[in-house]
């Protein structure tokens, strides 16, 4: 006997209590997202114009909440448009502000939609500082004011507050009132004057071209003036009445100072000094340090004895020159002379070295100069004079410094 079974089907039922779900969460997610996004979709937009309808541009708009905080602010631009998006609902205040126009508040309720404001700016609303304009003071008519005259319960008793236009020791006569000149009203000074935001306090842009012609002329100036500058001619005579001093000595005091000069005398206690505003007589014993100064100058010497090579007839001399100076040196030339026993000469001669190649203000052009810390070989052949025994030599370095 078989036995047949109705099992129920699980799996639909299932599928179909989690769908229904779904749908819940999905509707449930879809109105919180159009709730939230109805909240914080609201905008606050206007426009700032002049008393003529002109938009005006760069003005301060500021929102305030109910609790008076800033929440945003924003400037105008070229159109007078402002605008705040995202502004969630309730109770504000909109401010726009002009440096030179004054300023305009307006409440707002932001309920279901957006909101559009115009506000109207114009030189009536500011004060007459901020205008320009100084306020003058009015005569308020309140007790103890009338016709500009002082009134107080103390008048009688106080006459310190006319002034008589009589002499001083005359007594006051108030039954005259032209002879009482009553003090003046306080003057109140000037406020600082105040440039508007945007502006320039020179107009470069309408200048600009009278500039440039100015700075054409003065450069046309210079020119022709840099043309006539010639250097002059000065003699040599001219040159040589110059007093030039000459240092040859430096010394430091105990104090700090150092006197450049040249020393006339000296003694046990004391020194004469030539410097350049006079002579000087300074104390010894104040003296710390003294050295002698010199001039820049070349200074050619022999690195080493020449090495001489002697034949019946002639002497051989090789060897190798430096110049130890900060000054380069020109034509330098080597001489040797033989001597007898006698001390008579028994020959001379001379070579130039091989040195730096100069073109000189002259337009000679030499290749016998030695700029400083340069070395240069050199070879010198000295022949012996007819009938003359040399018994021994001397060697001499000559040089000249041209321009």
């Amino acid at each position: 006997m078989q036995m047949k079974l109705d099992i129920m089907p699980i799996k639909p039922n299932f599928l179909g209590g989690f769908m229904n779900k779904l749908h819940i969460y999905f509707y449930l997610l879809l109105g919180i997202n159009i709730l939230f996004a109805k909240e914080n979709k609201f905008a606050i937009s206007g426009s700032v114009i002049d008393s003529e309808g002109n938009p005006i541009k760069k003005v301060v708009v500021q929102l305030f909440d109910d609790r008076g905080d800033e929440i945003k602010d924003s400037k105008t631009g070229k159109k007078g448009n402002f605008k705040f998006k995202k502004i969630k609902l309730g109770e504000y205040t909109i401010t726009a502000s002009h440096i030179s126009l004054g300023s305009a508040n307006e409440k707002i309720s932001l309920i279901d939609d957006n909101i559009s404001i115009t506000f109207t700016l114009s030189s009536d609303t500011i004060p007459s500082k901020l205008a320009g304009n100084e306020s003058v003071p009015e005569i308020i008519d309140e007790p103890g004011l009338k016709d500009n005259k002082i009134e107080t319960k103390e008048e009688e008793s106080k006459p310190s507050l006319l002034t008589h236009l009589e002499k001083p020791e005359d007594p006051i006569n108030t039954a005259n009132p032209d002879s009482i000149k009553f003090l003046p009203p306080i003057r109140t000074e000037p406020g600082m004057q105040k440039l508007p935001m945007g502006d320039m306090f020179y107009d470069y842009k309408m200048n600009l071209k009278a500039m440039q012609n100015q700075i054409d002329s003065l450069k046309s100036v210079v020119t022709a003036f840099e043309e006539k500058q010639t250097m002059p001619n000065i003699s040599e005579d001219i040159l040589n009445l110059i007093n030039i001093p000459n240092y040859e000595h430096r010394i430091e005091l105990q104090n700090g100072t150092v006197v450049m000069g040249h020393i006339l005398s000296e003694s046990d206690s004391s020194l004469i000094l030539d410097t350049q505003i006079g002579k000087l007589v300074l104390r010894k014993d104040l003296v710390i340090k003294m050295d002698e100064l010199e001039k820049p100058a070349p200074k050619i010497e022999f690195l080493q004895e020449p090495i001489v090579n002697i034949y019946p007839d002639k002497y051989i001399f090789t060897g190798k020159v430096k110049n130890t100076g900060n000054v380069r040196a020109d034509f330098v030339r080597v001489i040797s002379h033989l001597w007898t026993q006698t001390t008579t000469s028994a020959g001379t001669d001379s070579t130039f070295i091989k040195g730096s190649k100069i073109k000189y203000e002259t337009g000679v052009v030499a290749d016998t100069a030695l700029q400083p810390e340069q070395i240069s070989l050199f070879k010198l052949v000295v022949p012996i004079n007819y009938g003359s025994i040399p018994q021994y030599h001397t060697m001499d370095i000559h040089w000249d410094v041209t321009k």
